[in-house]
């Protein structure tokens, strides 16, 4: 996982904590909270429309809703700069440069080490690879993705 995978995790964790601290939702009640990056960067670095989704569920506006999940959202976190609220309940975040600007020299400490994990280490993978075999059926897409896969595994 990269930097900026790492970051959309620990955001979309941090919205799901404001759902729950605001009462909006349960957390059965929630969704998988989806990121954006919008077109227009006047919108944001990332945004998110779960106020829309938690409509229903919280029998409330989706502006008011946004409106509660922001009050609750732990802006002193690292890479939040600032949250605003934009249409009828789009959350746009905005990240702070600094955030990034400070991993650099961690980076080249690390330098081809950063960002390894011993993940899966000593675990055993089968690995599928396509077979052009004609008594199995013609070739489809999904066949395509197995081989890319595959390839790049082995």
């Amino acid at each position: 996982m990269n930097v900026m995978q790492q970051m959309q995790e620990n955001l979309k964790a941090e919205i799901r904590q404001a759902v729950l601290a605001a009462n909006v939702a349960s957390e059965s009640e929630i969704l998988a909270v989806v990121l954006e990056q919008p077109k227009d960067k006047a919108h944001g670095d990332y945004a998110t429309n779960i106020a829309m989704q938690l409509a229903k569920v919280a029998k409330k506006a989706p502006r008011q809703i946004a409106e509660d999940i922001v009050a609750h959202i732990d802006q002193s976190k690292g890479s939040i700069k600032s949250v605003d609220i934009a249409g009828p309940g789009f959350i746009n975040f905005f990240i702070d440069n600094q955030y990034l600007t400070k991993l650099i020299p961690t980076i080249l400490e690390q330098q081809e080490n950063y960002g390894s994990s011993d993940t899966g280490k000593g675990e055993k993978v089968q690995v599928e690879f396509v077979s052009a075999n004609p008594p199995t059926g013609d070739l489809h897409l999904g066949h395509a993705r197995g081989a890319s896969v595959g390839g790049y595994i082995v």
